[in-house]
Order: C-alpha cells, then structure tokens, then sequence
C-alpha cells in the first residue's frame, strides 16, 4: 500500500487506519470473513447487503415515530402478513438476478481463480477486482 500512495500524513495515517482496522490478522478490529465477500461470491449470495436497507426503509416508512401501542401491534400484524405472502409468492417465483450483478459476479469468480492459479499477484487481483466493480479514483 505505502508503495502506491503518496507521501503526505494523511495518507500515511489512513494507511494505518485501514492495516490495523482490517487487515493486521493478529489485531485487527473486524475479522476478514466479516468484510470480505469471497464465500458470498462463491455461494452466489448478495456481495451488499441492500437488501437489509430496503427493509429498514420499507418499516422506517410504515410506522409513525412515536405510534400507539396498539397501532404499533396492528401495524407488526399488517407486515407480517405482507412478510409471510411475500415469502410465499418468492417460493412460487423465485426472484431473479439483474443480468450485470451475474456478469460481475462470473468476473470476480474468473479473477479468484486466476489468482489461485498464481495467474494474478494480490495487487493485480486488487486492482482488476476494482475496475470490475467499477471503483473509482476520488480526489478532493
């Protein structure tokens, strides 16, 4: 990392941050299977977790800031009900991926197996991971 980033103190403090917040495997703060999403890649299962985002602005949108405890108990029954039909209706027809979250999710496995193939170095996997997912350069 310190070998790509420039040399001013910022930079280097935030490399810090990162090392020691992520990467360090003896002290790190969050474990690599908390953040990395190699095995959901490899499972097929979503590398976001929008989904869980989608759900707390669908509740944040149906209750009331301060709602009765009744109505807070009609409105749990209410998306419950919506909860239990939707799971059904997902049995019946399964949800279907958007064709570019396939295509990235078939490069990504393609850059795994070239960097376990000794194909790829960590850095260029880093680097091709990157413009898969269509990262970008921020500068201020």
């Amino acid at each position: 990392m310190d070998e790509y980033t420039p040399n001013h103190h910022s930079n280097i403090k935030f490399n810090d941050y990162m090392v020691s917040t992520y990467v360090d495997c003896t002290s790190c703060r969050f474990s690599i299977g908390l953040w990395n999403v190699n095995s959901a890649l490899i499972n097929n299962m979503p590398r976001t977790n929008n989904h869980v985002e989608g759900y707390n602005s669908r509740l944040g949108s149906l209750f009331p800031v301060h709602p009765h405890i009744y109505r807070f108990i009609e409105l749990l029954r209410d998306e419950h009900l919506f909860q239990h039909h939707h799971a059904e209706q997902s049995i019946a027809y399964p949800p279907r991926r958007y064709k570019l979250s396939e295509d990235i999710n078939a490069q990504l496995i393609g850059l795994l197996n070239e960097h376990s193939n000794g194909e790829l170095t960590a850095l260029e996997l880093a680097l091709e991971c990157g413009k898969t997912v269509k990262t970008k350069l921020v500068k201020k």
